[in-house]
């Protein structure tokens, strides 16, 4: 499993950053990767393209994780709420990606 936080870049300087932790714990099976409006991250689209990618966000057509659901790697925004919605509304490329809980 791959997991790719893509990062706000006000989330580097805050205490409750969690995705520090994921790291922490998982080490090399996070990769973080900070957000840019116009200029997305070529490693995070080449995952894309290959396939095997989901989204790990409430969008209404999220599908439950379960034992037949499979996926090599998840994309999670690593943000403030608010920030997390700006990131999945103003990025493309998230859109087709299936939506999973």
């Amino acid at each position: 499993m791959k997991l790719f936080l893509l990062m706000h870049q006000k989330e580097l300087h805050r205490k409750t950053n969690t995705g520090a932790l994921a790291v922490k714990i998982l080490g090399g099976e996070v990769e973080v990767v900070l957000w840019e409006r116009t200029k997305p991250n070529e490693k995070l689209l080449n995952a894309i393209e290959q396939g095997g990618v989901a989204l790990l966000y409430p969008c209404e057509e999220s599908e439950v994780l379960g034992e037949t659901t499979v996926y090599e790697t998840f994309i999670l925004i690593d943000s403030t709420w608010q920030e997390a919605q700006t990131i999945y509304k103003r990025s493309s490329y998230l859109h087709p990606l299936p939506c999973v809980k």
